[in-house]
């Protein structure tokens, strides 16, 4: 009785023991299942977010070069316009209207050219001045900028150093040195004065006015 009661229990506990083994196959095949679909689905997202990130990056590499067409195009256009208005004023200087500003002031100064470097070749290329002025008693080299800072007048007061070795046939007299520019920065023109320098002054209109000056305060180079 109690032999048959104990197969009885192995019996059932072999029984459940195949439904559990069974049951555990059958869950570990839907796992697995579950994690293949997973795992194509990742691989299809990731597939799908690499093209789309290709797709943007090359977007974006187009509005870039596309951006960068147009920043070129725009700096050339202000480098003409930037070397059309200083043409301009070195044109200005040029012609007899600046005579007049000077002998409006006292200074009667009278063109002797423009864009003239040294006579010797072999420092031909050390200085360039942009507009040469003067009269029996003074030469007054004139730079040209469409715009003036401190540091660009330091630069040119440099380059008034080298005047007299360079150009020795304009220095038989008094050498003054001038500057003109429709802008002058954050006080440029002011230390232009300070140094001793003419400094002159051209509108839209291409108008040039000479700031005032005493005479006995610029400066000889």
């Amino acid at each position: 009785m109690e032999n048959a009661e104990q197969k009885r229990n192995i019996s059932e506990f072999d029984r459940r023991l195949e439904l559990s083994s069974k049951e555990h196959d059958r869950w570990m095949r839907e796992w697995r299942q579950a994690m293949k679909e997973s795992s194509r689905k990742f691989d299809e997202e990731l597939a799908k977010s690499r093209k789309e990130f290709k797709e943007g990056l090359e977007e974006s590499s187009r509005r870039f070069e596309e951006i960068n067409a147009k920043t070129n195009a725009a700096i050339t256009r202000i480098s003409t316009e930037f070397l059309g208005v200083t043409g301009h004023i070195v044109e200005g200087l040029a012609s007899s209207a600046v005579d007049e500003v000077f002998k409006a002031a006292g200074l009667p100064l009278f063109h002797f050219g423009k864009n003239i470097k040294p006579k010797q070749p072999e420092v031909n290329n050390q200085m360039e001045v942009d507009v040469m002025l003067g009269n029996d008693r003074f030469t007054v080299p004139v730079e040209v900028k469409a715009n003036f800072t401190k540091k660009k007048v330091k630069r040119f007061l440099h380059k008034m150093e080298m005047f007299r070795p360079l150009f020795p046939e304009y220095c038989d007299r008094d050498v003054l040195a001038a500057i003109c520019a429709i802008n002058y920065e954050n006080g440029a023109d002011q230390f232009a004065h300070d140094e001793g320098l003419l400094v002159l002054r051209v509108n839209s209109e291409n108008v040039f006015t000479l700031d005032p000056f005493d005479e006995e305060k610029l400066r000889r180079f």
